[in-house]
C-alpha cells in the first residue's frame, strides 16, 4: 500500500531521470574545463595590465597633419561658394555616392579637378597638367584628408574640437554654471548670460576687470587664455569654479596640452566618413552629415579681402565670431553623435558583431527553441552548417584516417546529404570532450556585452537547418524565434577557447557589466538580487596566498 502513489516507470520517465542525474556537481563546475582549455593553451591568460592602465586623451595636431601630409591640401575657404563650378567641386571632395555596396574605381587625378580620369592612366604615372597629381585610386588614397580649413581673415586661430569638449567645455563658474571659454568664443552664448541678472554675471565682470579684458570674443580668449585658465583653476576666481576641487591638476593638464589647444587648420572629415548610399529611388546619409557640412562651409564663407575691396576692422571681428559661433556648434555635433553614453545604448554601433557569408569558421541562421529538459550552455547547430564551420578539422581527421585529399572532399560534400558515419564519429568525439566552442550573437542586439558562448552540438535532422538555441540562454539577446537570426563564430584555438570560456558568465548569475554584482538574469526575486548584491559588496576580497 506504502508503494500504490508512486508513479510507474515507464521509458519517458527514465529518460528523463538520466538525463536530469547526468550532470553530477563535478560536472557542473566550471573550473575543470577551463583549467583544460588553459593547459592546452599553455602561456600566460592574465589580462593585459595595460587594460588597467588609466586611459589619457590624445588629441589630434591638426597643424602637424597638415604639414605632414602626402596629399597636397585643398582649402575650403578659396572656393567661392556663389560660382557654380566652385559648389561642384566642393561637392566631389566632400561626397562620395555610391551604388550598394561598391566604391568608385576609376582613377582619378584631384577629385577637385577630375581632368585626368581612367585606370589605364596607373600605368603611365603621368601628372594631370592643371592639378599636378597622379592619378590614383579612391582606396589607394588612405585615410589622410585633403580638404582643409584655414584661418579666415582677423581670426588669430582655430580652437580644437577635441580639447574644447573634453576640457574647455567643463570649466565654469558660479551658480547657475556659465562656462568662460565658451563664453568667450560663441557671441550667442555670451549674449544670452550678458542678459542675466545673476551672481555669476558679477563674476564674470570682475574677472574681466582683474585681467584688464576690455573686448571679449574667440581671438581674445586665445591671446589670454594662460590669464584665464590661471584665474580660473588656481587664482583669485579658484573658489568660484566649478572643479574648484581639482583646479591645480586640470592647470597641469592645461599647461600639458595647451600647445594643441588651437591651431592655423582645421581638417574637414574624409570623403569615407561622408558616404551617400544610392538605392533606386531613395538617397541615405547618417543624420549628422547635413548638419556638419553645413557648419564647416558656414565657417569657410566668411568675408575676404580682394584686390578692390579690404576687410574693416568690424567685419574682421565678424569674422571672428561667425567662426567662434560655428566652432562650438562642431564641438557639440561631434559630441551628440560620439555620446559616449551611446555605448551602452540601443543605438550604439558596437552592437553589431557582424560574422556571416564568406568568413571562416562562421555562420548565420534563422534560430529556433530548444524546450524540455536541456543544458543552456549547449547550442544545436544544423548539420550542413556544422561540415562548412569545421570543414578544416574534419579534412585533418579524414587525412589521419586514410584518406587523400580528393577522397575528403568527396566524402564532405556527400555528407551534406547524408549523416555519414566516419564524419558523425568526429562529431561525437567533439561534443563528448567539449573541443568546440562557438560564439554566438543576434544583429542588433538588446543588451551590451550580448554575445554568448556556447558548447556545439550538431543537429542530425537535415531537414531542420535552423540554429536551436535553449530557452534558457536567449534573455541577452531578446531572441523571439519570430524569423530572428543568429551569428555563430568558432573558437578556432586554445587561447580562443580559454578566454570565451573564461568569460562565460557562467548560469548567467553575474552581471556582465558590473563587476561583483549578480545579474537580473539570474532568475532571482528583487530582493534576494537586493541582499545577494549587497553582501557581495560588504565581503572582503582575500588573496588566496
Amino acid at each position: 500500500m506504502g508503494n500504490m502513489y508512486l508513479p510507474e516507470l515507464t521509458p519517458s520517465n527514465e529518460l528523463a531521470i538520466k538525463k536530469l542525474t547526468q550532470y553530477n556537481e563535478e560536472k557542473l563546475d566550471p573550473m575543470p574545463f577551463f583549467n583544460r582549455y588553459a593547459a592546452a593553451f599553455g602561456q600566460s591568460l592574465e589580462d593585459d595590465p595595460r587594460y588597467s592602465e588609466p586611459l589619457y586623451w590624445d588629441f589630434e595636431d591638426y597643424d602637424y597633419l597638415h604639414d605632414t601630409s602626402r596629399l597636397k591640401p585643398i582649402y575650403l575657404n578659396e572656393f567661392d561658394f556663389n560660382i557654380q563650378e566652385d559648389r561642384e567641386a566642393i561637392e566631389r571632395l566632400t561626397r562620395m555616392e555610391f551604388n550598394g555596396n561598391s566604391f568608385e574605381t576609376v582613377a582619378s587625378c584631384n577629385p577637385a579637378c577630375g581632368y585626368y580620369r581612367g585606370n589605364y592612366r596607373l600605368k603611365q604615372g603621368k601628372a594631370c597638367p592643371k592639378c599636378g597629381e597622379v592619378p590614383e585610386l579612391f582606396l589607394d588614397r588612405g585615410e589622410d584628408t585633403r580638404l582643409w580649413l584655414k584661418l579666415p581673415e582677423g581670426v588669430n586661430g582655430f580652437v580644437n574640437l577635441g580639447f574644447f569638449s573634453t576640457f574647455f567645455n567643463k570649466v565654469g563658474i558660479g551658480s547657475p554654471k556659465v562656462c568662460v571659454p565658451r563664453y568667450f568664443i560663441d557671441p550667442i552664448y555670451r549674449a544670452q548670460i550678458n542678459k542675466q541678472k545673476n551672481t555669476t554675471v558679477n563674476l564674470i565682470r570682475n574677472m574681466l576687470e582683474e585681467l584688464q579684458i576690455s573686448e571679449v570674443n574667440m581671438n581674445t580668449f586665445q591671446e589670454r587664455c594662460d590669464d584665464i585658465m590661471h584665474w580660473m583653476l588656481v587664482g583669485n576666481g579658484k573658489r568660484h569654479c566649478t572643479t574648484s576641487h581639482e583646479g591645480v591638476v586640470l592647470w597641469e593638464v592645461y599647461q600639458k596640452n595647451k600647445h594643441i589647444a588651437f591651431s592655423k587648420y582645421m581638417k574637414v572629415p574624409n570623403r569615407y566618413a561622408t558616404i551617400l548610399e544610392k538605392t533606386g529611388k531613395d538617397t541615405y546619409a547618417y543624420p549628422h552629415q547635413p548638419i556638419t557640412a553645413q557648419l564647416y562651409t558656414a565657417i569657410a564663407d566668411t568675408k575676404r579681402s580682394n584686390s578692390v575691396v579690404k576687410l574693416s576692422a568690424a567685419d574682421k571681428r565678424r569674422n571672428v565670431d561667425i567662426v567662434g559661433k560655428n566652432l562650438v556648434k562642431l564641438a557639440d555635433q561631434y559630441r551628440k553623435v560620439n555620446n559616449p553614453k551611446a555605448l551602452f545604448g540601443k543605438p550604439a554601433i558596437n552592437r553589431k558583431h557582424v560574422a556571416s557569408g564568406a568568413v571562416p569558421f562562421t555562420g548565420r541562421s534563422v534560430v529556433t527553441s530548444v524546450t524540455g529538459i536541456l543544458n543552456p550552455d549547449e547550442w544545436m547547430v544544423p548539420w550542413k552548417m556544422c561540415l562548412a564551420i569545421l570543414d578544416y578539422h574534419i579534412t585533418g581527421f579524414l587525412y589521419r584516417r586514410g584518406h587523400t585529399p580528393y577522397q575528403a572532399i568527396q566524402r564532405i560534400s556527400r555528407a551534406a546529404y547524408w549523416i555519414d558515419p566516419l564524419i558523425d564519429e568526429f562529431f561525437r568525439d567533439m561534443e563528448d570532450n567539449n573541443k568546440a566552442i562557438i560564439q554566438s550573437g543576434r544583429n542588433p542586439s538588446i543588451e551590451f556585452l550580448s554575445l554568448r558562448s556556447a558548447f556545439l552540438r550538431v543537429n542530425r535532422d537535415l531537414r531542420d537547418e535552423s540554429i536551436r538555441v535553449p530557452i534558457l540562454a536567449v534573455s541577452e539577446s531578446n531572441t523571439d524565434f519570430d524569423g530572428d537570426n543568429h551569428y555563430i563564430v568558432l573558437m578556432a584555438d586554445n587561447e580562443s577557447k580559454a578566454k570565451a570560456y573564461g568569460a562565460w558568465g557562467h548560469h548567467q548569475t553575474l552581471d556582465r557589466n558590473i563587476p561583483f554584482t549578480v545579474g537580473d538574469y539570474a532568475g532571482q526575486a528583487a530582493t534576494n538580487l537586493m541582499n545577494l548584491n549587497t553582501l557581495m559588496a560588504q565581503t572582503p576580497i582575500v588573496d588566496a596566498a
